[in-house]
């Protein structure tokens, strides 16, 4: 599979997550509203984030980036990842957090969300790719939709967690299918590095 690229679009660009990025992460993992958002509720010490993040910059079979603002490079606005890869089943789970509730509704997660998307099609393969979303989360929900994914199973309470989640996935085919819906966003270009 290939390595992670670079990916730019207009307003932010995604690169592979490195050892580096464990601060910026760690403190997003201590923000109520987005450990309310994306269901966290373990506590993390800065030494496993630092762990993970060497983890998968070392990973094959997932591709995680930190989200960078385009206009200021070391920004850090948020991450976002293909994991759960399935060869077999050219498939992978989608996930994505914006870091500060601030920067909600400006477009950086649709943005982001559409360069991970195409380069999890165009360059892995991918046939299908899949998400859980908290069923309250409506605006993520709206993204999603919006991207083109369809809700597969209705909200459920999970035994694990005890929260409504939905499953949602988008299909390879369906996504260029309706690619004129992604006028509004720009198409990604990567480079390795």
């Amino acid at each position: 599979m290939p390595d992670t690229p670079h990916l730019y679009g207009v307003k932010v660009r995604l690169r592979p997550i490195d050892e580096a990025d464990a601060d910026a992460m760690f403190a997003s993992l201590h923000d109520p509203l987005l450990q309310k958002l994306t269901g966290t509720e373990q506590t993390f010490s800065l030494q496993q984030v630092r762990d993970y993040c060497r983890c998968v910059a070392q990973a094959r079979d997932r591709w995680d980036f930190m989200i960078e603002s385009s206009a200021h490079p070391n920004q850090l606005l948020g991450e976002a990842s293909l994991n759960e890869y399935d060869a077999d089943e050219q498939s992978a789970n989608f996930r994505i957090a914006l870091y500060e509730s601030g920067q909600f509704g400006q477009g950086l997660g649709g943005e982001a969300s559409l360069l991970l998307i195409q380069f999890g099609f165009t360059q892995l393969g991918l046939k299908r790719i899949s998400l859980d979303v908290l069923a309250f989360n409506q605006r993520a929900r709206r993204l999603y939709t919006k991207l083109g994914f369809k809700q597969r199973v209705t909200a459920s309470l999970r035994p694990d967690d005890g929260k409504d989640w939905v499953e949602m996935d988008l299909l390879a085919e369906d996504f260029f299918a309706q690619g004129a819906r992604h006028s509004d966003l720009p198409l990604w270009r990567s480079v390795l590095v």
